[in-house]
């Protein structure tokens, strides 16, 4: 067993009566259709259309994967993972599973490629539900147009609409302005140790 350089996150619970950021943030979100998009920068950046005109994002659905997307996975894995001797073990079946069990938001360029993605895991406990975050990234050359953001903002509405109230995210000491991101949708450092082991 071994512990791993990645940061522990989490968005403070959303019923706590706090006068946080968080809080602030939920009190000025406007609900849309019975989901509320987390905080104003979500709303904000809903609606720059003009910047985000190259890439169209959706939710990836398992049955309509193809062996283009996994490539493209397998891609952007590697991009996230550089530096590091982990390797990227894409398949499509693993693709497809993901997608079927789990939450995944992709941003696709006009010839339908995947530029950008998120993935997000909704658990059980004994204290009700939470989620997880995973795979937050986006390819070099669409990097800084707010697409990260978008796709976070469209998982923090689904994670609410299925009941959870509080979400983590693990991400690598390494990646700076993702950290300026996480802390600008109201995510704050958790203070734990993360370990992790190879079967």
């Amino acid at each position: 067993m071994q512990t791993s350089s990645r940061q522990l996150w989490k968005q403070p619970a959303a019923k706590s009566n706090s006068n946080n950021q968080t809080q602030i943030l939920k009190q000025k979100t406007p609900h849309y259709g019975g989901v509320f998009c987390f905080g104003v920068w979500c709303h904000w950046i809903n609606n720059r259309e003009d910047t985000m005109s190259e890439l169209t994002l959706e939710f990836l659905h398992y049955a309509t994967i193809l062996e283009r997307d996994v490539q493209a996975v397998e891609s952007l894995l590697a991009l996230l993972h550089r530096g590091k001797s982990r390797e990227s073990k894409a398949t499509l079946e693993f693709v497809r599973t993901n997608a079927r069990e789990n939450t995944v938001v992709v941003a696709r360029g006009l010839e339908g490629s995947i530029s950008g993605m998120a993935t997000l895991v909704v658990n059980a406990s004994n204290e009700g539900l939470w989620a997880w975050i995973e795979d937050v990234v986006v390819a070099e050359s669409y990097q800084g147009k707010g697409y990260a953001r978008k796709m976070m903002c469209m998982l923090h509405a689904h994670a609410r609409e299925r009941g959870a109230d509080l979400i983590f995210l693990t991400s690598n000491e390494r990646r700076v302005a993702a950290h300026a991101l996480y802390k600008s949708l109201g995510y704050e450092p958790y203070d734990t140790t993360v370990f992790s082991r190879s079967f």
